[in-house]
């Protein structure tokens, strides 16, 4: 795929929103930071946009690059939504930004359904990983705020203290966390690739 193709995507998902009622083009136009008349020819097809103008449209279409790869422009059966991957192993020794990624990856909307800020990540070797766990695990975490504040129920999470991040299981009712120790995230999904002795 190149530019102009993602360019044309991009057009075509902002015509298909103007139809279908979801927004004006004077509404899409001020999101956008464009004037009316540019938006309007733009839709048209009677002006091309520039590079500026075309991130521009995006962020008024609350969209992505990803988005642009994945989502039909009719926005039919768009079921999948890009989830950036953390460009740093989540583990011991390793202190993961959940702001730098390396790329992303379409997952099915019905898995991200609830989750604030989800994020991908790979599990590095750690001599306290839980049994459920493997290095190399690809984990979907949920940055979700006020579960990390009061998290209940027996759940895993991403845990970072001095020695970087972990994932660890939390009870309610287990001890607490000790004051060097601060919740990163909900572990919410994983997913591994086959050993060739799993293999029938």
């Amino acid at each position: 795929m190149y530019f102009l193709e993602l360019q044309k995507r991009l057009v075509g998902m902002a015509r298909q929103r103007v139809r279908a009622g979801l927004n004006t083009e004077r509404g899409l136009a001020r999101e956008s930071g464009l004037s009316q008349p540019h938006m309007h020819n733009v839709l048209k097809n009677i002006r091309a946009l520039s590079v500026r103008s075309a991130d521009q449209m995006l962020r008024g279409l609350k969209l992505t690059i990803p988005d642009l790869l994945w989502l039909p422009v009719d926005g039919a059966g768009s079921e999948t939504r890009s989830v950036p991957v953390l460009r740093t192993p989540v583990g011991p020794g390793r202190q993961a930004s959940f702001e730098v990624h390396r790329a992303h990856m379409p997952l099915p909307v019905e898995l991200l359904r609830g989750l604030v800020d989800p994020v991908l990540a790979r599990l590095a070797p750690d001599l306290l990983l839980p049994a459920a766990f493997v290095p190399g695990d690809l984990v979907l975490l949920d940055q979700n705020p006020d579960l990390r504040n009061t998290p209940r129920g027996k759940t895993y999470w991403v845990i970072a203290d001095g020695g970087g991040l972990r994932v660890r299981l939390l009870r309610a009712e287990g001890a607490p966390l000790t004051a060097a120790e601060a919740i990163r995230a909900r572990v919410v999904w994983l997913a591994r690739e086959l050993e060739p002795s799993e293999l029938p």
